[in-house]
């Protein structure tokens, strides 16, 4: 489906003298205004019982569980505000919660109730505004809609930690690395990738493997794609039933120079909550146990229930980077270049760079670092040959880069874990 990426902005901070009256509330306020998701999780907790606004603690507890993976918190809070601060927070932040609230739903396979969610909202306001204004709430519903008998997405394990081989293989510009996946008894290779939000197959295995169509067609970031349902694959002893996998029709261009035929994204590796890679045994271990929250804390989030976000550091500067282990390389954005545009100017080397996707190819204009030195908990390294891309499109969250599979083999084991939302490494 379509990602809507919702601007939330807190118009009543700042301007409420009863709110900004108080130093708790005015920094918590602050920092969601600046939608700095990593520090009010950090500071919230610390302020709480300092703060006097409840509809500022129940803002906060939303967003909070929306992008670090606590849906139901998020849930009560978003209940909570609509029943008791609409009027405080105004008709525009109403309207992003009911939106927010539908796709927490949706994430977690109710789909019937996220539509109506959006629907009996778009009753209400079709009777004194304009829908036209309402295209993602309203893109959303139907799209739920058309899905609302659909068995939610599950996951089947055993009571222990379940081990399965790992392979890492050489591709354009650099690795990937695959699972075995079990489908009708047949075995085939899937991308292990953070970076999609579905499980994404080929219309070639689609036919092969017999998947259900949910959807002829969908419109995927300006690609036709199909929906259709996987009954049931097997990961190791881990079965995943009903999962709804975006299929991708043949697109001569990118298949010529390297065909995906299969990803394993975010539905399954989200819902099985940790995921150990050891990089040089060549497995991959899902452990029963969860790994405990780092003394660091959580530097892994989700934004507007989109992708995942991992915070890093380089020396002292603060990065973010879209977290993507289907990417081969890291690359660093134009949100970078314009931070240090001045050095790069005078001593990165300038190249073109071909780079390629599920949308087609294209080619760029990129300076080439030498090293990236990094920081992530609390464990130092080094990138190195990483792409500073030059084209003007800002990403979508003003992040600094994409952290690809090449982050993940600079060590013998990371840790993912979407529980408690943290990436370890070792």
């Amino acid at each position: 489906m379509k990602r809507y990426f919702i601007v939330f902005l807190v118009a009543i901070i700042g301007i409420n003298e009863t709110i900004t009256a108080q130093e708790a509330d005015v920094k918590i306020g602050n920092l969601i205004n600046q939608t700095d998701w990593f520090a009010l999780e950090e500071e919230y907790p610390k302020l709480k019982d300092e703060m006097q606004s409840e509809m500022l603690k129940h803002l906060s507890e939303a967003m909070i569980g929306f992008n670090f993976n606590q849906p139901q918190n998020a849930i009560q809070a978003i209940d909570w505000l609509l029943a008791n601060a609409q009027d405080e927070i105004g008709f525009g932040n109403v309207s992003s919660l009911i939106l927010i609230k539908s796709l927490i739903l949706a994430t977690q396979g109710l789909y019937a109730e996220s539509a109506d969610n959006l629907s009996n909202f778009l009753t209400q306001v079709s009777q004194f505004t304009d829908l036209g204004d309402f295209t993602a709430h309203n893109e959303t519903m139907v799209f739920y809609e058309g899905i609302r008998n659909e068995s939610k997405p599950e996951i089947i394990r055993p009571e222990r930690d379940v081990e399965i081989p790992l392979m890492i293989e050489d591709v354009t510009r650099g690795q990937l690395m695959y699972v075995p996946v079990n489908i009708k008894g047949k075995e085939y290779k899937f991308i292990y990738d953070t970076g999609a939000s579905s499980t994404l197959i080929s219309e070639r295995l689609a036919n092969e493997i017999g998947v259900r169509i949910t959807k002829d067609s969908i419109n995927l970031g300006g690609v036709t794609a199909k929906k259709g349902v996987i009954d049931s694959m097997m990961i190791g002893d881990i079965i995943f039933k009903n999962s709804h996998a975006i299929i991708g029709l043949p697109n001569e261009e990118t298949d010529t120079i390297f065909q995906i035929d299969a990803v394993l994204g975010l539905d399954f590796i989200i819902r099985i909550g940790e995921t150990q890679i050891f990089v040089e045994e060549q497995k991959i271990i899902f452990p029963i146990q969860g790994t405990e929250l780092p003394s660091f804390g959580r530097n892994l989030m989700f934004w507007n229930s989109a992708s995942p976000y991992l915070r890093m550091y380089s020396n002292e500067e603060k990065l973010l980077f879209l977290f993507d282990t289907g990417n081969v390389k890291t690359d660093l954005f134009i949100v970078y270049y314009e931070k240090h545009k001045e050095n790069l100017d005078k001593t990165a080397t300038k190249r073109t760079v071909r780079k390629g996707g599920f949308s087609g190819l294209g080619f760029l204009e990129a300076y080439q670092l030498a090293k990236l030195p990094l920081t992530i908990g609390n464990r130092s390294f080094e990138l190195t040959n990483v792409d500073v891309e030059l084209n003007d499109v800002i990403p979508k969250y003003n992040e600094d880069g994409l952290l690809g599979m090449d982050f993940i083999t600079s060590f013998k084991r990371v840790i993912i874990n979407f529980d408690d939302m943290f990436v370890k490494v070792e």
